[in-house]
């Protein structure tokens, strides 16, 4: 079997970061559709399962005077990551580059002949409604261990997209 080439890896990353935006925007349609006819208090989606859909899971809590999100987001840096609030719409984005210790042979600096590859370039961005207005310029993010939290601070307006650096 002989390994594949450089630009054929980039365009399958590619390829399967565009499908993977898809289905989580199909996804998360789907999800509000069945959650406005069944309310059963567990936010996990059987769509997703039944999907398969891998991408980052989060709680959204109502913590009286905040809304606080809490996203696992496993392998993602700081500086992997986007979190970007644009009226009652939070996104969380995420870009990890295939950069791996050791994805190269010392000795001659060829890319490695892989066996199995499943740890490769990952993105992703998940958009979540929020409930009621919050105040952009209050909020705070920070990550902590592959763990995002998103503070937003309720009841003001925000109308200019904000991006919300990560503590």
């Amino acid at each position: 079997m002989l390994p594949r080439s450089a630009p054929s890896d980039d365009l399958e990353d590619r390829g399967e970061a565009a499908v993977e935006t898809l289905l989580t925007e199909v996804g998360e349609r789907l999800e509000d559709a069945v959650r406005t006819y069944t309310r059963t208090g567990d936010e996990r989606s059987r769509l997703d399962l039944a999907a398969g859909w891998t991408g980052i899971r989060l709680d959204l809590v109502d913590a009286g005077d905040e809304l606080v999100v809490v996203a696992d987001v496993p392998g993602y840096e700081r500086d992997d990551l986007t979190v970007r609030l644009e009226g009652e719409t939070l996104t969380i984005s995420g870009d990890r580059s295939r950069g791996e210790p050791g994805a190269e042979s010392v000795r001659d600096r060829t890319p490695p002949a892989y066996l199995r590859r499943e740890r490769t370039a990952r993105s992703f961005a998940r958009r979540v409604r929020l409930p009621e207005p919050v105040a952009a310029d209050d909020a705070t993010a920070s990550l902590d261990d592959g763990v995002l939290t998103v503070r937003l601070p309720k009841y003001a307006s925000t109308m200019e997209p904000t991006e919300i650096d990560i503590d």
